[in-house]
């Protein structure tokens, strides 16, 4: 038998050598969450980095958008906008919120402008596309994507009434208007059960389109209550794999599945609830972390601080605010949702909303000063020599205008002690909204208009 020549073995062994560091190295057009190369001389499968593919890398870009965007903000000028226009980019209705989108191209982070025009009759959506300061760029019509939302809907929660699945669903729309939405109420029967998605399944099986799934409820799982110290992070949660099922099931579809990371501020906290985390590092899910604008870093409880397992981020914390037409519970420009009680609405109407507390400060201070000044006036009266009637009309006038100051007094004291102070302002004591679980739809929404503005701008 002929010996093989051990140059020619050397020289073969180098040439998929170089082919299997040329994968690894170059960045060509895939796709997918873990995408993977492969050597087709030998047929070895290799894993390639994480961020290699079209989608992941796209993910990279919109988290750094989104750090930006929560440490500075977007500035809304619109000097350039139509008067028409203008006054649909500032309006706080309800239906002027829900009819416009802020959108920022992760190609190269401009923000635009979209204002819905109306639903054609093949279902599409007619726009007006303006440029970030209000500039008309050009219409288009954008194809609704199937968002499917499966959350709880029929228990309330502590916010305002509404029930968690409202909230996740509101957060989405805010981003993105144009799309279609879909929930699935879930019972804590169905997460026990490990067939929370299932009727997504059975609707899928029919013939239904969904393009994307957004998660934000924790699942029951087996592998609870495991002490993170026997292993890092990553191999906690790589250990604990429970089946996918439907998850498994529908990603196979062509679906992208979205998942909150879970809240948990240590990996102590996270061996104890670490369901949400082990489904969002699965190969075929995608996990959503959470954002804090108010130190432009990830936020303590998201549930994942590493890209390793967790490859989107968006804010996950936001304080409410009332508007003249109802509540803003997204941090977006205009009202989310109505007045849910009388209450509200009558605080609404303080005029102390949004003012600076040191201007407030100022004002009561200058009248208690006017107050004291019109006393001293008023004692001084009795030292002059005035004719008895018009010391008792003078009399009578410091005292009228005594009143009127103590009355503006009380009602500035009043409607202060109505709010509370916040970052130098008098705000209306609201209960902040915290959790990847908002941070999830607000990234599935984000993507889907990115995927529906594909070719237009």
């Amino acid at each position: 038998m002929k010996v093989p020549d051990i140059k020619q073995i050397i020289s073969a062994t180098q040439e998929l050598a170089q082919k299997r560091a040329k994968i690894l190295q170059t960045k060509p057009e895939i796709h997918g969450i873990n995408p993977r190369g492969i050597i087709e001389e030998t047929g070895e499968v290799i894993e390639l980095p994480r961020f290699s593919s079209i989608e992941m890398q796209t993910a990279q870009k919109m988290n750094k958008i989104a750090l930006r965007q929560a440490k500075t903000g977007i500035q809304r000028t619109f000097t350039k906008a139509t008067p028409e226009d203008y006054a649909r980019l500032t309006s706080t209705r309800i239906k002027d919120t829900y009819a416009r989108a802020e959108w920022t191209n992760p190609k190269d982070g401009k923000v635009y402008h979209i204002l819905k025009e109306y639903v054609t009759k093949n279902g599409k959506i007619k726009v007006r596309i303006l440029d970030s300061e209000g500039a008309f760029i050009k219409e288009a019509e954008l194809t609704p994507k199937i968002i499917a939302i499966p959350d709880i809907y029929n228990v309330e929660s502590k916010y305002f009434g509404l029930a968690h699945g409202d909230i996740v669903t509101t957060f989405a729309k805010r981003h993105n208007p144009f799309a279609r939405y879909i929930p699935f109420d879930v019972s804590l029967t169905k997460l026990h059960n490990q067939t929370e998605l299932r009727e997504i399944v059975e609707y899928v099986n029919k013939g239904n389109r969904i393009d994307y799934i957004s998660g934000s409820i924790g699942r029951f799982i087996t592998g609870k209550g495991h002490k993170i110290k026997e292993f890092t992070l990553n191999e906690q949660v790589r250990t604990l794999k429970p089946e996918l099922f439907d998850y498994e099931d529908l990603s196979g579809k062509g679906i992208r599945i979205l998942i909150g990371s879970g809240n948990a501020k240590t990996e102590e906290e996270l061996a104890e609830g670490i369901n949400n985390l082990i489904l969002s590092c699965q190969p075929k899910a995608e996990g959503v972390g959470s954002i804090s604008p108010k130190t432009g870093k990830l936020s303590e409880f998201s549930g994942s601080k590493s890209s390793e397992l967790t490859q989107h981020y968006e804010v996950g914390e936001v304080t409410p605010t009332l508007t003249r037409h109802g509540i803003n519970i997204t941090g977006l420009p205009g009202t989310d949702i109505k007045y849910p009680n009388n209450r509200l609405k009558e605080l609404s109407q303080n005029p102390l909303i949004g003012k600076p507390v040191d201007k407030v400060k100022a004002l009561q201070a200058k009248i208690e000063a006017r107050i004291k000044e019109l006393e001293r006036a008023k004692m001084e009266l009795f030292s002059q020599k005035l004719p008895f009637p018009e010391l008792m009309e003078n009399s009578k006038q410091i005292d009228q205008a005594i009143q009127i100051n103590m009355q503006r007094k009380k009602k500035l004291l009043d409607y202060s002690f109505q709010l509370i102070q916040r970052n130098g302002k008098y705000e209306v004591a609201l209960p902040e909204i915290t959790g990847t679980s908002i941070a999830a739809p607000t990234r599935v929404a984000k993507i889907a208009l990115n995927d529906m503005m594909e070719g237009i701008i």
